[in-house]
């Protein structure tokens, strides 16, 4: 499979994932190993590319390969995730004694103004949404 920016673009991918895709691929890439390890140092994000790219039985087969190594990792990590929880809890404590009232307090303006401006609208969407829907359960 030959991979270009536009084939991400196409599927919506972030801005930063295409930039980075972009530099080091400028005339796309052939999907290979060799090219497969380098999005991985990339930090290209792998999982949205296989549920974008992969065909369903394909995409099966690979999360089916995958779970055991997710175990795996999730194991490893454990000991490291639950010491980096414990040192952070305090300053995440802090941070929402701090921030987060005085964030309510400056957004409930905006939040309900954005609210009234765009009920108009959400409400026709909802009732467009339910009317689709009950049309496509009533073709099952």
């Amino acid at each position: 499979m030959y991979l270009t920016a536009d084939m991400l673009k196409e599927k919506d991918a972030c801005n930063y994932q295409v930039t980075v895709f972009e530099k080091e691929w400028p005339d796309g890439a052939e999907i290979t190993v060799e090219a497969i390890l380098r999005a991985v140092e990339l930090e290209l994000d792998l999982d949205w590319f296989t549920r974008q790219f992969l065909p369903a039985p394909v995409r099966k087969a690979y999360n089916e390969a995958m779970t055991s190594a997710q175990r795996a990792y999730d194991e490893v990590i454990a000991p490291a995730q639950k010491a980096y929880d414990e040192t952070i809890a305090p300053t995440w404590k802090a941070y929402d004694e701090a921030i987060v009232p005085a964030w309510e307090e400056d957004m409930a303006p905006m939040q309900e103004a954005y609210n009234e401006a765009i009920a108009f609208a959400e409400k026709a969407y909802h009732k467009t949404q339910v009317l689709a829907l009950y049309k496509a359960l009533k073709e099952l």
